[in-house]
């Protein structure tokens, strides 16, 4: 072995390694036992992470059972990494070596803390690293990159979903014990269109949920609807406290000043034009646009537009949140294609499809409701020959096989007026109808609904209203 090997890792860890690929190499059993709790990054020798890793891959393959050490050497050289690993006579010493079988989790236990050790000593150089960079960033900045350091390299012991049904029934019924009682467990929040909330079953925590739209159709003002829906309605934490639903809204599109400007103007009624100074405001409007200001300063509604809107970041504006508040907030993401770019001449919708799994991985291990905004591809709203342009399928969604793998739900805007105004020369209709297409429905049936779009407000809204 390499001197560096023991001063950094220490003999007794190596051993313990060696301890571990042994028994492994001897015992299905522990080769069962074993991997519910190691991955091959967590050895530190690069040798015994190739030959863990071809232990692992046997399993996916054969089966547990077939472990032994001829089909880990074959799997070995299959990958050309046998001689990587030390060649057949060290598989031979791992196995004659090997401790009682019954040691193997005592070693495996060992392998593991000393890879969270090592963990921590790179997360800790990066943050320093991150401390004293030339590069200009404020206080803020650093913290938030540093949270993304920690996501990055945090070592879990594998989850393969692997469960019987007992504890999981066990778990479930102790929600519907609660809500039998009155305590809501894992409310779905409403949405603000009733119909579209019955359909989905409302935005639940755990679950992502897409909503898509061609340019012009209005999913920046559906994403700003349900974002003070949602904050004007309250839950109950564990403790019996009656809270206000907060929000974090992510926006590559427009900044927060923007978006505070866009609700003032729907919600008080008052014109754009007016609230950014570029007419006076008479005292009228200036009350509406007060009495706005003064219930949403009350409001936990939280805005992200700038910086890495990675889901890391993501994720740990939701923890602040969540310290404050007692509960997760409902992320609105708006929108997909314009957070998500490619590096290193990547495919954009293999970035989607990851930053999508970040999501839905996030949204599931912490309860976490997230609405995403997507575009649909240009040709989904160019007009035929005649001027008539088809309802949107969950196809259109650019980029689309990272996007609706992912949804429990797909809703499509579609608004026939906005077509026809411009195929007939003339502005929209004061109000018109709206629909709201469910192409994917995880736990419920697919649809059409409709709602009212106001183009002065522009919002969407109940017919009723």
């Amino acid at each position: 072995m390499l001197l560096d090997e023991f001063t950094q890792a220490g003999k007794h860890v190596l051993d313990s390694e060696m301890a571990v690929l042994g028994c492994l190499l001897q015992s299905p059993r522990a080769v069962s036992e074993v991997l519910e709790v190691l991955t091959a990054n967590c050895f530190y020798r690069p040798a015994h992470s190739l030959v863990f890793q071809a232990v692992a891959d046997v399993v996916a393959d054969k089966g547990a059972d077939a472990v032994d050490h001829l089909t880990v050497r074959e799997r070995l050289a299959q990958k050309n990494h046998l001689v990587e690993a030390g060649g057949q006579s060290y598989l031979f010493d791992l196995e004659q070596q090997a401790p009682a079988i019954s040691n193997a989790m005592y070693y495996a236990g060992i392998v593991l803390e000393h890879a969270q050790r090592r963990q921590l000593r790179i997360v800790a150089k990066k943050i320093e690293d991150i401390a004293v960079s030339p590069d200009a960033m404020t206080p803020n900045e650093m913290v938030d990159l540093a949270a993304d350091v920690v996501a990055s390299i945090r070592v879990d012991a594998p989850e393969d979903g692997f469960t019987s049904i007992d504890p999981v029934l066990r778990e479930v019924f102790a929600d519907i014990d609660q809500a039998f009682e009155g305590i809501a467990v894992k409310p779905g929040y409403d949405a603000h269109i009733a119909a579209l909330s019955r359909r989905v079953g409302g935005w639940t925590p755990g679950e992502v949920y897409v909503v898509g739209a061609a340019t012009n159709m209005g999913k920046t003002a559906f994403g700003r609807g349900e974002a003070i829906n949602l904050v004007r309605q309250t839950t109950i934490l564990p403790g019996g406290e009656v809270v206000n639903v907060p929000v974090l809204y992510v926006s590559a599109e427009v900044s927060e000043k923007q978006m505070a400007r866009l609700l003032l103007s729907s919600y008080s009624g008052v014109a754009q034009k007016a609230i950014r100074g570029g007419r006076p405001m008479n005292e009228t409007e200036y009350k509406q646009v007060g009495d706005v200001a003064e219930e949403f300063l009350h409001l936990p509604l939280y805005f992200l537009c700038s910086g890495a809107l990675t889901p890391a970041r993501i994720a740990a504006k939701c923890d602040v949140i969540k310290r404050k508040h007692g509960i997760n907030p409902v992320v609105i993401v708006d929108y997909v294609q314009a957070l998500v770019g490619t590096s290193n001449g990547g495919s954009k919708t293999y970035a989607i499809d990851e930053f999508m799994k970040r999501c839905k991985d996030h949204a599931r291990d912490k309860d976490v409701a997230y609405i995403v905004l997507s575009q649909l591809a240009r040709e989904a709203s160019k007009p035929d020959n005649k001027g008539e342009v088809r309802r949107p399928t969950m196809f259109d969604l650019a980029d689309s096989s990272g996007i609706e793998k992912w949804a429990a739900a797909i809703i499509l805007l579609f608004r026939e007026e906005y077509y026809l105004a411009r195929k007939e020369g003339r502005e929209e209709a004061i109000m018109s109808l709206a629909e709201l297409i469910t192409a994917k429905n995880r736990y419920g049936a697919i649809g059409v609904d409709q709602c009212a779009w106001v183009p002065r407000k522009v919002r969407f809204m109940e017919e009723a209203q």
